[in-house]
């Protein structure tokens, strides 16, 4: 009987003193798995991550690596960011996010190592050398969580004539760490920016959104975020911005790909003719394939600089992959200018030719028979007399280029099958684009004498 009790008992000491260990190993192969994903990741960017380092203990380790953004073709200097995290990896752990079992929590920081030296001097003077600390916590599931804030920060310069003022930003994510889903949710309460001359003010900051890779390993989700206000006081006056707000959803829907992108000022108060504006952009029915191309966008232009003769190739794999029939890019602009209310709404749509080859659809008389198109413009009939429009109404008028109906001025053209017409006007479409044709070689050809 006493040989069966301390048996067990021995085992589950042991297992008590190696699960610090066990999970100090699930820490280090989930540290180097996210590397690994962000390495695959950056091969095709700008980025590289380079000085990795795990120094495995007993319930503790520390791990880091650096990140250098670097691009050659521009004139900015190359940016190498430090991060570094304590990690803890007991079986049971208090932590931030409290009481927790079988997780690894940690202490983060991220400098900048490489960069313009009066920024990184700002920083290590203003900051305590970091941009961003926080702590996070990871399952031996996967998943992650994490909460990162920059310092507050109160800056002035030693004549006292420009000084910083910014609340402290904080960065909540979530998500796995495979990279295959991330939740995000940051929040920057307030900045002042004051010289001697002008004064900035940026007021509640926030943005939400998720990211995830579908299974054909497309990256899909949505983002939202909002300014309440910007403020300018300048010695050329003041201009106050409110509301501003910037969302983008991109969902797959069949085998397609929509995304809808929208933009809004809800208030201008400036020495502008515009008080709000909206943007609202649909581009729908996206092959997969398409997408899967442009993601690697950056993978093939290096590979096309080794190969040239492999830029055809791509583009044209890419061109077929797009004009897919069916592809839809639907715009809307909203607008308060001059007094009085402007919108323009077109649609396109892709419908393609049957029986022609896209390969035939580079000469644009063929190509224009494969695309469906709508636009209508409406504008207030006083607000456009306010403007440099004005002295061309009654020509436009007289032509049929635009119709007068009650107080509003509208324009609405349609393209179809290779005619278009203007307010049931048909126009020549042929002679429109030898024209353009025409306008672009001589520029061409104007840029080439110059050069």
């Amino acid at each position: 009987m006493r040989k069966s009790i301390i048996i067990p008992a021995v085992l589950f000491t042991a297992a008590g003193i190696a699960s610090p260990l066990l999970m100090g190993l699930v820490a280090e192969n989930q540290f180097t798995t996210q590397l690994e994903q962000m390495s695959a990741e950056q091969t095709a960017g700008k980025a590289s991550i380079s000085d990795v380092q795990f120094n495995r203990g007993y319930a503790q380790s520390e791990a880091s690596f650096v990140m250098t953004i670097e691009d050659p073709s521009t004139d900015l200097p190359a940016v190498s960011i430090l991060i570094e995290s304590d990690l803890q990896h007991a079986p049971i752990s208090m932590s931030e996010f409290g009481l927790s079992a079988l997780e690894i929590n940690s202490q983060d920081r991220l400098s900048l190592t490489q960069g313009p030296e009066d920024f990184i001097a700002f920083i290590n003077d203003n900051m305590q050398g970091y941009f961003l600390t926080g702590y996070s916590r990871a399952n031996v599931l996967g998943s992650f969580d994490s909460v990162l804030s920059s310092p507050a920060l109160d800056f002035s310069s030693e004549a006292g004539d420009f000084n910083i003022l910014m609340d402290s930003m904080v960065i909540n994510t979530s998500g796995q760490l495979d990279g295959s889903e991330t939740d995000f949710d940051v929040k920057l309460p307030s900045t002042t920016i004051k010289g001697t001359e002008f004064s900035v003010n940026v007021a509640s900051v926030t943005a939400i959104g998720d990211r995830y890779t579908d299974t054909s390993g497309v990256e899909l989700g949505k983002t939202l975020m909002e300014v309440a206000q910007v403020s300018v006081v300048s010695a050329m006056g003041g201009a106050e911005i409110k509301n501003i707000t910037l969302s983008a959803v991109s969902d797959l829907v069949g085998d397609k790909i929509d995304t809808n992108v929208h933009y809004n000022v809800e208030s201008i108060v400036a020495p502008l003719p515009v008080s709000s504006a909206s943007y609202h952009v649909d581009f729908n029915g996206l092959s997969v394939a398409s997408a899967q191309l442009v993601q690697d966008l950056q993978k093939h232009l290096n590979e096309m600089e080794a190969n040239p003769e492999s830029a055809d190739q791509f583009f044209n794999q890419l061109i077929s992959a797009t004009l897919q029939p069916g592809l839809q890019i639907n715009q809307e602009l909203k607008a308060n200018a001059f007094g009085g209310d402007w919108v323009a709404d077109l649609d396109v749509e892709y419908t393609g030719i049957e029986g022609v080859e896209l390969a035939a659809m580079k000469d644009p008389k063929v190509a224009v028979q494969g695309i469906a198109a709508t636009l209508v413009i409406t504008a207030d009939n006083a607000a456009l007399l306010r403007t440099p429009l004005a002295p061309m109404l009654d020509g436009l008028l007289q032509q049929g280029f635009i119709t007068l109906d009650n107080t509003n001025l509208t324009t609405a053209a349609y393209l179809n099958a290779g005619k278009l017409t203007i307010n049931e006007v048909e126009m020549p479409v042929d002679s429109i684009i030898d024209a353009i044709l025409l306008k672009l070689a001589q520029s061409q050809q104007e840029e080439v004498a110059v050069n």
